[in-house]
């Protein structure tokens, strides 16, 4: 039960309760409230909004033709700034930064790469005493190549990535191959376009086209004495050697080096060609030739050349026959003296690959000289290009490079290769080759098993020039020297087993023979693969050999390859250079 009661009225004590202070918190959201409700309202009235809904639009009226546009105050904006840099007149090797995670330089399996053997070199120095720094990162193997990263090193040691890429140093191996073992980097805003030179470059006399860029100095091109500046283009100098070659009488190749600004140097090779892509000939006959394509292989290989092979003009002689006329109306001349230098030395060249035994006939020189196997041009700088028939060019073509599959489960994979293959076993189709691949190495194409894919032909990329690099080696060790060459390029038993079967009946029988590699990387440039899935490890290795009857220097090469890790391809091949 509930007892309501009044209580007799007491006066309450007089409380004072201070003020609560202001929040400044509510203080300024009003505030934000205020400028964000302006903005709105600004940014309707002047949007598109508002005169889609509020004000009609009208459209312009346009101003009469006479009529002059007055002259509006603009400001000009200022200027870009520009980085001031002084490039040093030569590469100054310095000690090694610690720009690689300490994993990196265990030889981590996931890479071909060798980082505890890059080399740091300052190329500039930049504002605020900044440096231009370029780290070479070698790559495993006989090949010259590996990755240059460029780096912008402050006063205080920080570093910061130049992200400018080009063909050889791209992004994409960076994301792939570098990045994962590199300290984390922020990108500088340093843009140097001057190191990035165009595709075609052009002097009063011939245009030039680039090479394959490289990441060698100018210093580091050989026979220094043979280089002559022939112009300077606006990203520096272009310079011309010429070489012997010991392939063919009396020619010469010309190689072309564009010296950058950092010392870097860019190859080229003059563009004006008389071939188009497909080899054909860009002339018109008076004498019909057998063939409608031309090569200049000169220099046996397997691809594209650096060197542009040619005559000096006193080696031509004064009884050569016009054939023919260029597209620019310029002769073209044939030599039809059996007995002239130039006719021998085509002559040994047709002969070269077409000893087997179900070759056709070899014709003998006086008939050979009669035939349309050549034809020389002088070029726009005075000197005799030669180019051969194809029908009569030497047979030696990329021999046989096989190529293994080591999944590490039963995979289909597809494979093309960058090559205009002659041979090819299995089929290969417009497509490239289709295959089941299991671990042990075993395809399967069309129901059929094969132990690897064969193709033999001529790859589409560039075939270097390493004919003074390698090692010569009597006779009696040349079997022992291939074996462990093959060894530590990282081939296995079976693998070494298939590549000394094929070669050895092979091997030139002279007293001395010249042992070349290439290696994964001048492979990726000559016949470039395309496969899928992509291989966690590629080993392609290419012997270029030779038979001499003197020993003669070389420059050593390096032989080694990345340990086998995941999905692993293997390729070799090789090329035999006849005495």
């Amino acid at each position: 039960m509930l007892n309501f009661f009044m209580s007799p009225t007491i006066p309450s004590p007089e409380i004072t309760i201070p003020p609560k202070p202001r929040s400044p918190g509510l203080f300024i959201g009003i505030v934000i409230g205020i400028l964000l409700t302006t903005t709105i309202v600004y940014a309707f009235a002047y949007s598109d909004l508002y005169y889609r809904f509020v004000e009609p639009r009208h459209p312009p009226v346009p101003l009469p033709e006479t009529s002059p546009i007055p002259d509006l105050p603009s400001e000009t904006p200022p200027p870009p700034v520009s980085e001031k840099i002084e490039w040093l007149s030569s590469p100054i090797k310095i000690s090694p930064l610690q720009i690689f995670l300490p994993s990196a330089t265990k030889e981590p399996e996931k890479t071909n790469f060798s980082f505890k053997d890059t080399e740091f070199y300052q190329v500039a120095k930049l504002s605020n005493n900044e440096k231009l720094v370029y780290a070479r990162i070698p790559y495993h193997g006989p090949s010259e190549s590996g990755y240059l990263l460029r780096l912008v090193v402050g006063t205080g040691g920080g570093i910061s990535l130049f992200s400018q890429w080009d063909e050889n140093n791209s992004q994409d191996w960076f994301n792939s191959d570098i990045k994962p073992f590199l300290q984390p980097f922020q990108n500088s805003a340093l843009n140097l376009p001057d190191l990035f030179p165009p595709a075609t470059i052009s002097s009063p006399q011939a245009l030039y086209k680039r090479l394959w860029p490289t990441n060698k100095f100018f210093s580091e091109i050989e026979d220094q004495n043979q280089l002559k500046k022939v112009f300077d283009s606006e990203f520096g100098p272009v310079y011309q050697q010429n070489e012997v070659t010991s392939s063919f009488a009396n020619v010469l190749t010309k190689k072309f080096y564009l010296r950058l600004k950092d010392n870097l140097i860019m190859p080229y090779s003059l563009s004006d060609s008389l071939l188009t892509d497909d080899q054909s000939a860009q002339v018109t006959w008076i004498i019909n030739p057998h063939s409608t394509t031309f090569n200049q292989n000169i220099v046996l290989k397997c691809g594209g050349f650096l060197g542009v092979p040619f005559f000096k003009n006193e080696n031509v002689p004064d009884s050569k026959t016009e054939i023919g006329r260029t597209y620019k109306g310029q002769p073209v001349y044939q030599i039809f003296d059996s007995n002239h230098p130039i006719v021998k030395a085509i002559y040994a060249l047709y002969q070269t690959g077409r000893e087997y035994p179900s070759a056709p006939p070899i014709i003998s020189l006086t008939e050979f000289a009669s035939k349309p196997n050549h034809f020389l041009w002088q070029d726009q700088q005075g000197d005799w290009q030669i180019f051969l028939s194809t029908d009569y060019s030497p047979a030696a073509e990329c021999g046989k490079p096989v190529i293994y599959l080591y999944p590490e489960k039963a995979t289909s994979v597809t494979v093309k290769v960058g090559a205009d293959m002659s041979v090819s076993d299995p089929p290969y189709s417009q497509s490239g080759w289709a295959v089941l691949a299991k671990p042990s190495g075993e395809l399967i194409y069309q129901n059929q098993s094969y132990p690897y894919l064969f193709w033999e032909g001529m790859g589409q990329g560039i075939y270097p020039d390493y004919q003074n690099r390698g090692v010569v080696v009597p006779q009696k060790d040349l079997i022992p020297t291939l074996t462990s060459h093959l060894k530590q390029l990282g081939l296995n038993q079976q693998e070494s087993s298939d590549f000394m079967e094929f070669w050895q009946s092979k091997l030139p029988s002279t007293p001395y023979v010249r042992l070349t590699w290439l290696d994964t990387v001048d492979m990726n440039r000559l016949a470039p693969l395309s496969v899928s899935p992509r291989p966690d490890t590629a080993i392609r290795i290419f012997l270029e050999f030779e038979g001499l009857q003197t020993p003669r220097p070389l420059i050593p090469q390096t032989l080694s390859s990345p340990p086998r890790h995941g999905f692993t391809l293997i390729e070799w091949g090789g090329l035999l250079i006849k005495p």
